[in-house]
């Protein structure tokens, strides 16, 4: 592994865990309310699930550069996208526009995955697709992008 960097998306955590506090008081409160139907219970403890979960996935993005590609998975790993670089054909530090957003997105041209501001590196694929990584470190992530690059050489 030559490179391997967490970004936390603070505001993510922070909006999404109040939001999911809110909705676990209001569970505790309807559970203890006797008029209370239990599919509102039910719908409202789904509510909170489904938050819960948002709030695990995406609330960070782990970039790795390795020996083959090139990474990016959000929080606990099961939302991934992998860049072998052998799809890779440039590579350059851009800035996203602010209504491009967080989370997993289409924009022109390709894909971006971001969990917080709106610094990115993005790739340039062979196929002539781009996609754009979020990232705290776009000049580190770009430098190890680079350096392993550099050290490719493609079987023909």
């Amino acid at each position: 592994m030559q490179y391997k960097h967490k970004q936390i998306g603070w505001l993510t955590y922070g909006l999404l865990g109040s939001i999911d506090i809110v909705i676990l008081v209001l569970l505790v409160y309807l559970s203890k309310t006797e008029s209370v139907p239990k599919v509102t219970i039910a719908i409202v403890t789904v509510a909170f699930v489904v938050l819960a979960l948002a709030t695990w996935f995406f609330s960070s993005l782990t970039t790795e550069v390795s020996n083959e590609s090139v990474t990016a998975k959000f929080g606990p790993g099961f939302i991934r996208k992998e860049i072998p670089f052998s799809e890779i054909s440039e590579v350059s530090v851009v800035k996203n526009k602010w209504w491009y957003g967080w989370g997993i997105r289409v924009i022109p041209g390709g894909w971006l995955l971001n969990v917080s501001g709106l610094d990115a590196v993005e790739i340039r694929r062979k196929d002539k697709g781009i996609i754009r990584i979020g990232t705290d470190e776009p000049q580190k992530l770009l430098q190890a992008i680079e350096a392993h690059s550099a050290q490719y050489k493609p079987v023909e």
